[in-house]
């Protein structure tokens, strides 16, 4: 089917005398998760990973993706019709400028790339005479003849008990943020931090409960959103501070065209259409991504309440693993499993991300997804990778998980003990961290991986990313990698997930996710302490822990680890 697919985008490009054009993974939003809509690279190519670009010629084809999805878009494609690369390593452009002719006209969806990005991208292209060209619709929105129709579903309100800080006020908070850096409105195009602003969510993208909208604010404090009216029920109107004007998204280009004095906005994650339309606009970060990232007091109590729900689900889950002996279990069975777990504990609302059960081989493919195809059988001596999360919602808690554990089934070798208590020295390393106020995580990053560095050893993701309450999975704002150049600040909730993968063998993989605190004590320059709360709850798998290896210190978190798990779970 793919291939029929590539062969009318091809009739198209020549039809309209284009050399080529661009697929992202992505809509007219910025973000991880796109609804079914938006799902053309996977209608075109067969790739299914949450990242992704694919480029195609005349004469040729490739999707480029990062570290986490490069052996499963090998597995998804077609090697006769499309190349694949790392784009860390080979990034759009410069696939371009390696195949294209000289003057090659590629056409793009200026509604899914960034303005940052196209803008980049032309000058470097430009040199080698290939052109970029924004097409007025995209083609495969014509050729896809039942591709999904767009979401539609009703708003519904984000309960002040756990957003901890009205509307109103958080609008007041980000107008002080636009007034010192003297921009007379910032356009909104995270559908998370309007969902944020507003305390409403929605279910317009799997896995995560936002709807998809833009917005203005200005300076001043007035709100013009732009979601259709008939979505958003009488409560949620009511609910909205007064200077919340609920506007037609088919206005939208006509009021950015007309906007008066300077318009601040995220160039890079917003769409070049959008960019190109405004008057006078200054490039800046958006303003409530910070505030978002700090969770309030009344959000990490209703994460932490969450996260024990999870915890019950998962220690369940794991002694069920343990009990069966009769070798029938395969990943999706798992899968399956958990999920059941999970809806048994009450306030389940969806998952925060398609479950990775990957058993073996299958668990070296950092963010696989199990199909009918690769779908393997747990056997004997193998491990199993199961990455997981949730998105909770009831009377008493509200939160986002995220957690990942690796079990073995039967024995283990020598080989994955001392793998898996190493993932598990560097895991506790950042659990245990203390540092100054104003630490980056890049910093934080280096403390876990050099626990692997001294054996040789490193993995080709990040060590840990920020999450929502009750939002995004994978939020902006800091995270812990070798380019996270945010600083940490208290209240942040991140991912402390290192690990290990070895093509055709393995992967292994423990996370947790943690609330950064101040500790109360200062440092010799005066600086804050800070250091990481582990709200996490479920047991690793000892039979792969090699006991011999572990300090006093990481002995001793771990074993206050279980207390905390007996303590908060009752189990």
């Amino acid at each position: 089917m793919t291939k029929k697919n590539l062969t009318l985008l091809r009739q198209h490009l020549n039809e309209n005398d284009l050399s080529g054009f661009i697929v992202p993974r992505a809509d007219a939003w910025p973000g991880e998760f796109i609804s079914e809509r938006a799902e053309r690279l996977t209608w075109l190519s067969g790739f299914s990973g949450s990242a992704g670009i694919g480029i195609v010629l005349n004469d040729k084809a490739a999707v480029l993706t990062d570290g986490r999805y490069t052996l499963q878009v090998k597995s998804q494609t077609d090697a006769d019709h499309w190349q694949t690369g790392d784009s860390t390593k080979t990034t759009f452009k410069e696939w371009l400028i390696a195949n294209a002719s000289s003057g090659a006209k590629i056409g793009f969806d200026p509604f899914l790339h960034s303005y940052a990005e196209i803008e980049t991208a032309q000058k470097e292209l430009h040199e080698h005479s290939i052109s970029l060209i924004p097409a007025a619709i995209n083609p495969i929105d014509d050729l896809w003849k039942d591709q999904p129709a767009a979401p539609r579903d009703s708003i519904t309100l984000f309960p002040m008990t756990f957003a901890g800080q009205d509307s109103a006020e958080k609008i007041e908070k980000v107008c002080e943020v636009l007034k010192k850096n003297k921009v007379d409105q910032f356009f909104f195009t995270f559908p998370d931090s309007i969902a944020w602003l507003l305390n409403i969510r929605g279910n317009d993208v799997v896995n995560t409960p936002v709807p998809l909208s833009y917005g203005i604010l200005t300076k001043e404090g007035r709100f013009n959103w732009f979601i259709d009216v008939e979505r958003v029920p009488r409560d949620v109107q009511k609910a909205l501070p007064d200077d919340v004007k609920i506007t037609d998204p088919k206005d939208l280009d006509k009021i950015l065209r007309n906007l008066e004095g300077v318009c601040g906005i995220d160039t890079k994650h917003s769409a070049h259409h959008f960019v190109e339309l405004l008057p006078k606009w200054q490039d800046m970060k958006d303003p409530s991504i910070q505030m978002k990232a700090c969770k309030n007091e009344a959000e990490q109590k209703a994460i932490k309440q969450a996260h024990i729900r999870d915890g019950r689900a998962l220690t369940h889950f794991h002694r069920w693993l343990i009990d069966q002996k009769n070798g029938s279990l395969d990943e999706k069975k798992v899968e399956q499993k958990l999920q059941a777990l999970r809806l048994e504990q009450g306030g389940f609302v969806m998952p925060s991300f398609d479950t990775i059960a990957g058993y073996g081989a299958n668990g070296a493919v950092i963010h696989y997804r199990s199909s009918k195809a690769t779908n393997q059988k747990l056997g004997q001596g193998g491990l199993l990778l199961m990455d997981s999360g949730a998105q909770y919602l009831d009377q008493d808690c509200a939160g986002t998980t995220d957690v990942t554990r690796t079990y073995i089934i039967g024995t283990p070798s020598y080989e994955q003990k001392y793998h898996y208590t190493m993932v598990l020295r560097a895991h506790i390393a950042i659990a245990n961290a203390k540092f100054p106020y104003g630490t980056r995580g890049a910093q934080i990053d280096a403390i876990g991986r050099s626990i692997l560095w001294q054996e040789g050893l490193d993995f080709a993701h990040g060590l840990g990313h920020g999450v929502g309450c009750f939002l995004n999975v994978h939020e902006e704002a800091a995270h812990l990698s070798p380019r996270g150049q945010d600083a940490l600040e208290a209240g942040m909730l991140l991912s402390n997930e290192p690990g290990l993968y070895f093509e055709g063998q393995y992967g292994i993989r423990i996370e947790n996710l943690m609330f950064v605190q101040k500790t109360g004590e200062q440092d010799i320059l005066g600086r804050d302490i800070m250091c990481f709360e582990t709200i996490t709850l479920a047991p690793y798998d000892n039979d792969l822990i090699d006991f011999t290896i572990l300090n006093g210190a990481e002995m001793s978190w771990l074993q206050n680890y279980y207390t905390k798990i007996e303590e908060k779970l009752g189990l």
